[in-house]
């Protein structure tokens, strides 16, 4: 019984250093990733904001091409309803505007390119 007590004090100080230096390791690894976690908190996309832009883009690009074959396949069909009247709404009719101005818009951009 003796050498089991004596065995058990000799290994105390050693297992009682390594679990300090555990600590001390433990805390260095702590303070290396606190940074690294707030950074990833902190930090904003740098291409989101740039992608939905684009995706917004393109959508206008449809909606402009969409109604072109629209008008196109319009006017293909205006000698069946030739005698009947033809009612726009405003709100369609401010669409139209407002696509027009954007046309317009982005050929200046391409222009000066």
């Amino acid at each position: 019984m003796m050498t089991a007590m004596r065995t058990w004090k000799l290994r105390l100080p050693g297992r009682q250093r390594r679990s300090a230096l555990q600590q001390r390791y433990d805390s260095i690894q702590a303070s290396r990733t606190l940074p690294k976690q707030q950074e990833k908190i902190d930090r904003k996309s740098r291409y989101i904001a740039q992608l939905k832009e684009q995706a917004e883009h393109r959508k206008r690009e449809e909606e402009v091409r969409f109604e072109r074959r629209l008008l196109k396949e319009r006017q293909q069909e205006d000698h069946l309803f030739e005698g009947k009247d033809k009612f726009i709404t405003s709100a369609y009719r401010n669409k139209l505007e407002e696509d027009k101005k954007w046309v317009e818009v982005q050929k200046q951009k391409w222009v000066h390119l």
